[in-house]
C-alpha cells in the first residue's frame, strides 16, 4: 500500500446505545479471525434484525482499539467498513469497496485491479455489511481479493452465505429471552440477553416506566418485542 494509505482505521458505524450481550460470540470471532490458521472469510448469517451488523461492528471495533501503528495489532493496516445496504447494482460492488478505502478511479484500470494493487501487501480486516442482495458479486470480489492479497481477512454480514469454498459461516441467532443458570438448588431461569437489552433501552426513555420489577420476578420472561408489539414475532435487533 502507498504511504498515504498505509494505515486504514476508522469508518466504523457509530451507535448511541450500549452493546448488550454476545460476549461469547465476540470472543469466538476474534479467535477465528486471528488464529494461526485463521478463516480468511467469515460470514455472519441470520434473519433480519438478529444483530449481525452490530455484532460485526463490535468485533471490528475491538481490533481498532490497538491503535494505528502498534506492532502487536492483529491487522497492522487497520479495519475498513463497507456498508452495502443501499447498493442495488451488483456491478458496482468493486467500485463501492474501492471508494470506501479511499482509492481514486484511474483511467484504464478497473476498481478490482485497483483494490488488488492497494491491498496486495496489506494486513487488513475488511468488513462487508449487508451482502444478502449482492451475494454473487460480493462472493466473486471476495474470492479475487483473498487470492491476490494474502494478508487480507474479510468479515461479511448477510442473511445468506456467500457460497464460497473458503467461507466460514457463523450463524447469529436472535438474543435469548431466558438463560438457564445453575445454583445450589439446581437449574433456574435467568434474565436473558434480550430482556437485558429491552431494559437498557427502556431505561433510556424518561417517559416510560421500566418494567424491571415484573421482569426480574417473572420465571419465564416474555420475548422482548412481544412487550412492545404483541402481534409481532419475537426477535431482537441490537441498534
Amino acid at each position: 500500500m502507498s504511504a498515504q494509505s498505509s494505515k486504514i482505521f476508522g469508518s466504523l458505524p457509530r451507535y448511541l446505545t450500549r452493546f448488550i450481550g454476545r460476549e461469547r460470540e465476540i470472543a469466538q470471532l476474534k479467535q477465528s479471525l486471528t488464529a494461526k490458521r485463521a478463516a480468511r472469510l467469515i460470514t455472519l448469517t441470520g434473519v433480519g434484525g438478529s444483530g449481525k451488523t452490530r455484532l460485526a461492528a463490535e468485533v471490528a471495533r475491538a481490533f481498532t482499539n490497538h491503535g494505528a501503528g502498534e506492532n502487536d495489532a492483529p491487522f497492522s493496516h487497520g479495519v475498513r467498513w463497507v456498508g452495502l445496504s443501499w447498493l442495488t447494482d451488483p456491478a458496482l460492488v468493486p467500485q463501492t469497496v474501492a471508494a470506501a478505502l479511499g482509492l481514486r478511479e484511474a483511467t484504464g484500470r478497473s476498481p478490482t485491479h485497483a483494490l488488488l494493487a492497494a491491498l496486495r501487501q496489506a494486513h487488513l480486516l475488511l468488513v462487508l455489511d449487508n451482502c444478502e442482495h449482492l451475494v454473487g458479486a460480493c462472493g466473486a470480489l471476495a474470492q479475487q481479493l483473498l487470492a491476490g492479497c494474502p494478508g487480507l481477512v474479510i468479515l461479511a454480514t448477510s442473511r445468506a452465505p456467500l457460497n464460497m469454498a473458503e467461507e466460514s459461516v457463523f450463524p447469529v441467532p436472535p438474543l435469548k429471552t431466558v438463560d438457564v443458570g445453575v445454583g445450589a438448588a439446581g437449574t433456574y431461569p435467568a434474565q436473558g440477553e434480550a430482556v437485558r437489552l429491552f431494559l437498557d433501552r427502556a431505561a433510556m426513555l424518561e417517559t416510560i416506566d421500566t418494567p424491571s420489577a415484573y421482569l426480574e420476578n417473572c420465571p419465564h420472561p416474555p420475548a422482548t418485542e412481544a412487550l412492545i408489539e404483541p402481534n409481532r414475532p419475537a426477535s431482537t435487533e441490537m441498534r
